[in-house]
Parts: C-alpha cells; structure tokens; sequence
C-alpha cells in the first residue's frame, strides 16, 4: 500500500479536478486493507459485467464494461470467480 501521505496527495488533487457543471459531488474511498480492496474490485468488476452498453453512453464507460467482461470470462475460463 503507498503511504498515507501519497494518498492524501491522490485524493487533495482530485478535489480539484473538474466535474460535471462543476458541482464537485466527487467522494473517496480509501481501502487499506489488501483483501478488501481484492474484494471491493472482484464485486465491482462483476456489476461492470452486468451493465448494458447502450447508445450515447460515455466511451469511457464503454471500455470500463468491456474491460469487466474480458475480466470476468478470464475467471470463468480459469474457474477463479
């Protein structure tokens, strides 16, 4: 895990970074335990792989539910998940 001083660096810029209508809604989480962060993007590398891409939707977006499908059928092909 990076030292808490990093992560408060991580975090410090994204306060700043730019958001939507600039309403800076942005909340963090910080996990620092090694199982629960495996466990927190098993969970939400599998609702990614559950998202249907539709029409209009962010290209950003469109690659995070891509990439969590190659993901999950990686698992699968591995019988991991």
């Amino acid at each position: 895990m990076p030292e808490r001083a990093l992560v408060e660096k991580v975090i410090e810029a994204g306060r700043y970074a730019p958001s939507g209508g600039n309403n800076q809604t942005t909340h963090f989480i910080v996990f620092s335990d090694a199982e629960i962060l495996s466990d927190m993007a098993g969970l939400v590398c599998k609702e990614f792989a559950e998202m249907e891409i539709a029409e209009g939707m962010y290209s950003s977006l469109k690659n995070s539910i891509n990439a969590a499908n190659q993901t999950v059928n990686k698992r699968k092909d591995m019988e991991v998940y």
